[in-house]
């Protein structure tokens, strides 16, 4: 069978025309594929940062600012919600401030803004902790289930863009973009949580406009062949303006040019919609760049007062040490006068030498307690952390203070139990924070007497010290352990003042991932509670 030339160069021409469209349809599918994920997750990246924000500020608010610490989160029953526990000053009907035994943050509030949050038809925000389970995901249990496996959160947080395609994540099995952004608070920093908000959506989602374009192309270039292998050329030229401009539009975007937009062509296709889209899109990146500039630069200002506000502390501390050197040197050389020559002093020499040498001890005291202070601040405390049974801690403090409280005429009744209510401890710290709150209760109980009580509950240890001394007034209970109201040290709590102790021990217990709190009423009773978490049995 022979074929004419004239078929012969048609043939070539279809040919040659179907190479031509095939080329330009896959070089150009691949970079529209990339340059519509890099759209869709930087734009991602910039509402994860802001729903981040939104819930620190969230966190910071309900703390007052960070005055109230947080502790981990645990499943309220009577409230049946998740919950994060602090300790926050409340109202009684008095409107007088009372203890905030048992105040918490309802985390299903920090998850509204991101119950509302939608982009797209699948896009969805979630909230994930630091062992990558779900705080917050539509239709998902808090804590229940995993965001993704390990290597794919490393892969996520390897980008450098804050975005990555991944494999699988929860409820998405046939691949995703996930964007993030870290909540940055120090409050649930310094508690050891790590919050991240990532915004998942179904990558068929954000490439379907690009296939469905493709797949378009393919009809129209098999009708165009079929017509003239030209005309193809003419048609293809058309048709892939749409992308162009997409490219283009990404392009621009990404280089930081808010101000351009694609000027969708009309299509009457999904194309058309998503250029649509893609305008709107820039309007909403514009108006967040905008807002997240404002708080940025608040933020750095903030930032700079911290860093001038560290040297400050930094100065403080040297100093303190200094002080510290000095005062041995002193206690030294008082009790070596005391030592040398003792049949030489008179005995008004002699008591004069005691009341310096019990002076300068309280003195080493006090600066002891606050160069505690500033280690926790600077993060600089070495805790030797063990598991101990709490008991332990407890046996020689009462052992040390009972003669003394014999001594004026108070009962001391202890009420522990009868197994081991171990904790994961400094034991010299946590010993501390409780001869804290022993020698306050002997201090400033007259007649009566003083209780030291121990419960083990399933996750924590409960330690509480009650006396019937003064008590504390309702005006001053809840800023007793703030530092901007302590009293000087050697001021009376009858004064007016309260213990600098009682600031270190709050802050002793809060390193521990504890929490403490004080109920009083004045005359009758006033008890301190503090919660440790358990230990392995």
């Amino acid at each position: 069978m022979k074929i004419s030339v004239s078929v012969k160069v048609a043939l070539f021409i279809l040919a040659a025309a179907m190479a031509f469209i095939g080329m330009v349809t896959l070089s150009g599918y691949n970079n529209v594929l990339d340059s519509l994920c890099k759209a869709a997750g930087e734009s991602n990246v910039v509402m994860a940062r802001l729903l981040a924000n939104s819930i620190s500020e969230t966190i910071a608010r309900e703390t007052d600012n960070g005055k109230a610490s947080v502790g981990n989160a645990v499943f309220d029953e009577a409230a049946k919600s998740w919950v994060l526990p602090l300790t926050v000053p409340e109202k009684n009907e008095a409107s007088e401030a009372a203890p905030g035994y048992g105040a918490s943050i309802d985390i299903a509030t920090l998850c509204k803004p991101l119950e509302n949050f939608k982009t797209g038809n699948t896009g969805v925000a979630a909230l994930v902790d630091e062992r990558v389970y779900l705080i917050c995901y539509p239709g998902a249990k808090m804590f229940a289930n995993k965001f993704c496996e390990y290597s794919e959160l490393q892969k996520i947080l390897r980008s450098r863009s804050g975005w990555a395609r991944v494999d699988s994540a929860y409820l998405h099995d046939k691949g995703a973009i996930a964007s993030f952004a870290a909540v940055e608070s120090k409050i649930l920093a310094r508690s050891g949580m790590v919050w991240r908000v990532f915004i998942v959506q179904n990558s068929g989602e954000v490439l379907a406009p690009a296939r469905a374009f493709v797949r378009n192309m393919l009809i129209l270039a098999a009708i165009i062949i079929l017509l003239t292998a030209a005309e193809g050329f003419g048609f293809g030229r058309i048709f892939a303006r749409p992308i162009k401009a997409m490219v283009e539009g990404v392009k621009k975007l990404g280089a930081g040019d808010l101000d351009f937009r694609v000027k969708p062509v009309k299509t009457g296709d999904e194309m058309e919609t998503f250029m649509t889209s893609f305008d709107k899109m820039a309007d909403k990146v514009k108006d967040l760049v905008r807002d997240t500039s404002k708080e940025k630069s608040e933020l750095e200002k903030k930032e700079k007062d911290f860093i001038k506000f560290e040297g400050m502390k930094t100065d403080f501390t040297h100093a303190l040490c200094s002080l510290s050197a000095n005062a041995d040197a002193l206690k030294r050389e008082v009790r070596s006068a005391m030592d040398e020559k003792p049949s030489t002093l008179s005995p008004k020499d002699k008591s004069r030498l005691t009341a310096i040498s019990d002076g300068v001890a309280r003195l080493s005291h006090v600066i002891g307690n606050m160069m505690d202070l500033a280690k926790i601040d600077t993060c600089r405390m070495d805790l030797q952390r063990k598991n101990i049974d709490i008991r332990e801690i407890l046996k020689p403090l009462i052992f040390s203070f009972e003669p003394k409280i014999r001594e004026k005429g108070l009962n001391l009744k202890t009420t522990l139990p009868k197994e081991a209510a171990n904790v994961y401890v400094d034991p010299d710290r946590i010993g501390k924070a409780l001869n804290t709150l022993i020698d306050n209760a002997m201090k400033f109980t007259d007649k009566g007497g003083i209780e030291i009580e121990i419960k083990d509950k399933k996750t924590e240890v409960e330690v509480a010290v009650s006396d019937t001394g003064t008590g504390i007034p309702s005006t001053s209970i809840y800023k007793i352990f703030e530092r901007s109201s302590y009293a000087a040290p050697g001021a009376s709590s009858k004064a007016g003042g309260h213990s600098f102790n009682l600031v270190l021990a709050n802050e002793i217990i809060q390193i521990h991932g504890g929490r403490i709190w004080a109920e009083s009423t004045p005359g009758k009773l006033t008890k301190f509670t503090f919660l440790l978490p358990k230990g392995k049995a």
